[in-house]
């Protein structure tokens, strides 16, 4: 291995003092970072040498199971994933660095699927349902803005986030994850709504369906009272001093 810092086969690949060198370059992943929403996978590996990820939430088989031709040879949970990425972690950090990482981790992802993703993907489907958009992807430029959230800024956050790459997890990330959901698309959805209905009124019914329960979205909904701009002003004078924020 390279020795000033860890490459990509460091992590994913290399050995360790319990574990051997894996060309499996998914063993130690638990989250799958690639769709539109995350969920947490665990591995099925087969007699024939396949493999494939069952997400989290969803029936296993046993090993020794006929699946896809194959028997069932091992099975890997999430967390057992997850356990030998921490086994690499640990031989350079200490125990609450990791635990730290990965806090951190799932509590970004988790923000970004039910903040963001969850309710525009409900959204989305309820568009299409009821003959606001079509199947057809790309069609309508709501769709591209949805695309640009999920697979631009969003897979960058939520691999900033795997990666302690804090400018990714933030400006190349939620941040604009949070711009183009507040200034793009929702008022890219007002559109589709206005130019079939002839007025917002579905439209305002999906965000409130949608949107309004989750309480991060308060203030898009209700503004900031003085408390609250009261609040984020101390904080932001305790850091950079009496004043600093007019």
């Amino acid at each position: 291995d390279y020795t000033a810092a860890p490459t990509c086969a460091t992590c994913h690949m290399s050995a360790t003092p319990e574990q051997k060198v894996t060309h499996d370059v998914g063993e130690r992943i638990s989250w799958t970072l690639r769709p539109a929403v995350s969920t947490k996978l665990n591995m099925v590996r087969l007699s024939n040498g396949d493999e494939f990820d069952q997400p989290e939430g969803q029936a296993l088989p046993q090993v020794g199971d006929e699946v896809k031709g194959a028997k069932v040879t091992q099975i890997l949970t999430w967390t057992q994933r997850r356990d030998k990425m921490k086994n690499v972690c640990a031989a350079c950090h200490s125990a609450n660095t990791v635990a730290g990482h990965y806090k951190q981790f799932d509590d970004l992802v988790e923000l970004y699927n039910d903040k963001y993703a969850k309710p525009i993907a409900g959204v989305m489907k309820e568009l299409e349902d009821k003959g606001y958009l079509t199947r057809q992807p790309m069609d309508a430029k709501i769709k591209w803005t949805w695309f640009e959230i999920w697979h631009h800024e969003g897979r960058r956050a939520r691999h900033g986030a795997a990666m302690s790459g804090p400018d990714y997890t933030w400006w190349h990330g939620i941040y604009e994850v949070s711009q183009h959901t507040y200034f793009k698309w929702i008022p890219e959805l007002k559109e589709v709504v206005r130019k079939k209905d002839g007025n917002e009124d579905f439209a305002n019914a999906l965000l409130d369906k949608y949107f309004k329960p989750i309480a991060g979205h308060d203030w898009f909904f209700n503004g900031m009272g003085k408390d609250a701009i009261e609040k984020v002003r101390k904080g932001y004078e305790e850091r950079y001093g009496k004043g600093s924020m007019k």
